[in-house]
C-alpha cells in the first residue's frame, strides 16, 4: 500500500498504473506481443547476494532492488521509476527500462504463489470471454514473482490508461458494464481461489471483532466507543449477502468475484495511446467521440481480493466507491448510470431492485469504516507513510466513512435491517 489516498475521491484520485499520458513514447511496445527470454536463476539467494553487492552510491535502496527485479524478469535495467500513491495494501511502481514499461508490486500476501496462481487461472478463464487483465511476466517456469531481500515482488504488463472524467456519463455506464461482463464471465467458473486476504468480507467477522476491541479496558475503546457501536449495526447490511439463510436467496448465491473493483481498481482508456485490443468489447458504444473513448473502461487490476461470495458485495463496493463525491456524498445520478451499463454486461442480475442494491452499497461503505476502525486498535493493515499517527489516522477515515454511510442513508431513504440476516 502507498501514501494514504482517499479511494472515493474521484477527482484526485491516482489510479493504479496511471501515468501522464503525454510522457508515453512510442518505445512502450504491447506486453501482449512481447517474446521477452526468461532469464533463469539458481535460487532467489544470488538474486539478494546481487543487491547486497551493489554498491552504486547513486542508487538508493528502493531504485536497487526495483532494478533486479526487472533484469531478473528479463525486462532489462531500471531506467527510471515512479511510486504510485493509491491504495493503501500493495506498494506498487510504474518502471521504465529500455523494453518499456512495466508495473511492479510488492506483494503483500502470505500466499504469494496461491495470488499468482489465483491470478493466471482468472486471467485465462476471462481471456476465453475477450476480457484482458495486464499480463504477468514470468522470472522463469512456474515462478511468477521472486524474493529479494525477504520481500517478494510481482511485474506486470503497463496498460496506458488517463484518470476517469467525473463528469462525463459513460465513465459510470462503461464501468458497470465491465463489471457486469466481468461477473457475467466469473460465474461460469468454478475455480475456488487459493490465496485471497482471511476474512475479508466477512461482515460477521467485523462485528464480532469490533465487540471484542470494545471489552478491552482501554482508553481507545472508550474513546471509539459510540463508532463501534454505529459501525457494529450498520454491519447487518452486509451480513445479509454473506448468510445462509435460504430466505435471502438468490441475493446470497455464491459465485466467483474480484472483491475490490473500487474506482482505483478499474483502468480507462486513454487518448494518447491506443490500447485497441482492450477496448474492442467494451465500449458502451461501437464509436465513441474524443471526449467519451477517454471514459471508456477497459480493465480491472489487483485480483488479490478474489474470492467466492456473492455478486453483490462486488456491486455493492464498486457503487460505494464510483457513487461517492468529493463533499462526501452519495450521487444517486451516478448510480443510475453505473446500473445502466451493468445491466447490459450482466442481464442475469435484476439491478431494478433498489433495496437490495443499496442494501449492497450500505454494507459496503460499513465494512470500510469497520476494517478501518479495526485497525486504529491493531495497526496492522493498513500501510501509511512514516510519521503518520496510523491509530488516529484510521479513526478519521472510519469517521469519515460513518458521515459517508449517513449521507447515504438520506440520499436513497435507506433503512437499515433491524436484525441479522441469518
Amino acid at each position: 500500500m502507498k501514501q494514504p489516498i482517499m479511494n472515493a475521491a474521484m477527482n484526485n484520485a491516482n489510479i493504479n498504473f496511471a501515468i501522464d499520458a503525454n510522457s508515453v513514447t512510442t518505445t512502450n511496445t504491447n506486453a501482449s506481443d512481447m517474446q521477452y527470454d526468461l532469464i533463469e536463476t539458481k535460487e532467489n539467494e544470488k538474486t539478494n547476494e546481487n543487491v547486497r553487492k551493489n554498491k552504486d552510491p547513486n542508487l538508493t535502496a528502493e531504485q536497487i532492488q526495483l532494478n533486479d527485479v526487472l533484469v531478473s524478469h528479463g525486462l532489462g535495467k531500471l531506467c527510471n521509476h515512479q511510486k504510485l500513491t493509491n491504495g493503501l495494501c500493495n506498494q506498487t511502481w510504474q518502471c521504465t527500462t529500455k523494453k518499456g514499461k512495466f508495473i511492479v508490486q510488492k506483494i503483500a500476501s502470505h500466499k504469494p504463489t496461491q495470488f499468482t496462481d489465483d491470478y493466471t487461472h482468472i486471467s485465462a478463464h476471462l481471456r476465453t470471454k475477450d476480457i484482458l487483465l495486464p499480463r504477468l511476466f514470468q522470472i522463469r517456469r512456474g515462478s511468477p514473482y521472486m524474493n529479494c531481500l525477504e520481500e517478494k515482488f510481482c511485474v506486470f504488463e503497463f496498460i496506458p490508461n488517463s484518470a476517469p472524467k467525473i463528469e462525463n456519463k459513460n465513465t459510470y455506464q462503461s464501468a458497470g458494464l465491465l463489471l457486469g461482463r466481468v461477473h457475467a464471465a466469473l460465474a461460469l467458473s468454478d475455480y475456488v481461489p487459493k490465496g485471497g486476504i482471511p476474512n475479508f468480507h466477512n461482515a460477521t467477522h467485523y462485528k464480532q471483532k469490533l465487540q471484542h476491541l470494545s471489552q478491552t479496558q482501554s482508553q481507545w475503546a472508550t474513546k471509539v466507543k459510540k463508532e463501534i457501536a454505529y459501525v457494529t449495526r450498520a454491519l447487518t447490511d452486509a451480513e445479509f449477502f454473506i448468510s445462509a439463510n435460504p430466505a435471502n436467496r438468490p441475493y446470497n448465491k455464491v459465485q466467483l468475484i474480484h472483491g475490490d473493483p473500487k474506482i482505483n481498481n478499474i483502468l480507462f482508456e486513454s487518448l494518447h495511446v491506443p490500447t485497441t485490443q482492450y477496448t474492442t468489447t467494451h465500449c458502451v458504444k461501437n464509436q465513441m467521440n474524443s471526449d467519451q473513448k477517454e471514459s471508456n473502461a477497459i480493465t480491472i487490476i489487483d485480483w488479490e481480493t478474489c474470492m467466492r461470495t456473492s455478486v453483490y458485495v462486488d456491486l455493492g463496493d464498486a457503487l460505494r466507491s464510483f457513487c461517492r463525491t468529493t463533499k462526501n456524498t452519495y450521487d444517486i445520478n451516478r448510480e443510475k448510470q453505473f446500473l445502466s451499463g451493468y445491466a447490459k454486461g450482466n442481464p442475469t442480475i435484476d439491478v431494478s431492485e433498489k433495496l437490495i442494491v443499496r442494501r449492497a452499497v450500505s454494507g459496503q461503505i460499513a465494512e470500510v469504516a469497520a476494517r478501518y476502525l479495526i485497525d486504529s486498535f491493531e495497526q496492522s493493515y493498513f500501510r501509511y507513510e512514516q510519521g503518520i499517527d496510523s491509530a488516529n489516522e484510521n479513526l478519521k477515515r472510519c469517521q469519515r466513512g460513518i458521515d459517508y454511510h449517513r449521507t447515504f442513508m438520506g440520499a436513497t431513504q435507506h433503512k437499515l435491517l433491524r436484525t441479522r440476516a441469518v
